[in-house]
């Protein structure tokens, strides 16, 4: 079944259905032949660029699912710009597979929509730390915790 994406609560369910790990769902939204970059510091960055629906699929989802036991978006904010390109900023919320300790990295993807359905998608991302090793830092450095400059939306 191919979904068609042209509008932003569109967008909001692809990444509940990646959240819940609904890879088949998500996939039904992209292109046959997108385009998917990774950010630079992410595990997945060792074959960036993927490219058709077969390299994403066992280059990104099968190997979500094989190395985190979580991975969702927390979508803070959509744009949709001209052109079909759609900017998402939010934060990724993960465990890597066998760790007890979560990490949290601030993440923008850019989506290309043609004809309904995502032609590519760019991912620009933070480097991951865990809530862990954020709180022994802040621990060892006697210091304020970090508070980050972006609102949370309602």
């Amino acid at each position: 079944m191919f979904l068609s994406m042209n509008t932003i609560p569109d967008l909001e369910r692809l990444y509940a259905s990646l959240g819940e790990r609904d890879y088949e769902t998500v996939m039904s939204h992209l292109a046959n032949d997108i385009v998917w970059i990774v950010a630079d510091n992410s595990p997945f960055a060792d074959r960036s660029p993927y490219h058709g629906i077969v390299d994403v699929r066992s280059g990104i989802f099968d190997r979500l699912t094989a190395g985190f036991d979580k991975l969702v978006v927390a979508v803070d904010e959509i744009f949709e710009c001209e052109g079909g390109k759609v900017v998402v900023l939010g934060y990724y919320h993960g465990r890597f597979r066998g760790r007890a300790e979560e990490f949290k990295a601030q993440v923008a993807h850019i989506w290309t929509i043609r004809e309904g359905r995502a032609l590519s998608s760019s991912n620009i991302s933070t480097r991951c730390r865990s809530h862990a090793t954020r709180e022994r830092s802040q621990a060892t450095s006697n210091s304020k915790p970090e508070q980050s400059p972006h609102k949370s939306l309602p």
